[in-house]
């Protein structure tokens, strides 16, 4: 004998559904009560997005594998790992180092987090400016506008 945890009845255990992830072996819902819950919205919407899960559409992993076939695709990931390039992390040594300085700095609450600043123009900041690389933690905030316009002067 088994007691629904939906129901409350106490019933066989043929009454409930096999798991083998559970320590009985039972699912703690009778065959009843689960297809209630089946019927229901939220049975529907579970069992569905199961049904996308399976075939692999949960998360955009097929939209995204179609997007990285394409010509714009493939030139966006070699973008992305420019940064993880050897010769362009050893002839950006000094702006990589500082970046990681203040990235844990942030982590670690000795600095604010850009986006909780104000830029110079007013705007709230998107990320932090480096005037000189030398001094890894004396940044500006900035917003994306105003540090692409750092970057042309």
């Amino acid at each position: 004998m088994k007691t629904c945890t939906r129901c409350g009845e106490s019933k066989d255990k043929n009454a409930f559904y096999r798991d083998k992830n559970r320590e009985d072996g039972r699912n703690p819902q009778c065959k009843a009560c689960a297809r209630v819950y089946d019927l229901s919205p939220a049975g529907r919407e579970r069992k569905h997005r199961f049904a996308a899960s399976e075939k692999g559409l949960v998360g955009g992993r097929t939209r995204a594998k179609k997007y990285r076939s394409t010509e714009k695709g493939r030139v966006s990931a070699r973008a992305r790992s420019a940064r993880y390039d050897p010769q362009y992390r050893a002839t950006h040594k000094l702006e990589i180092e500082a970046r990681r300085q203040v990235n844990t700095a942030v982590r670690g609450g000795k600095l604010v987090p850009a986006k909780v600043l104000r830029c110079t123009c007013g705007v709230f900041a998107a990320e932090y400016h480096h005037p000189d690389y030398d001094k890894p933690l004396e940044v500006v905030a900035v917003c994306t506008t105003c540090h692409a316009a750092l970057g042309e002067s």
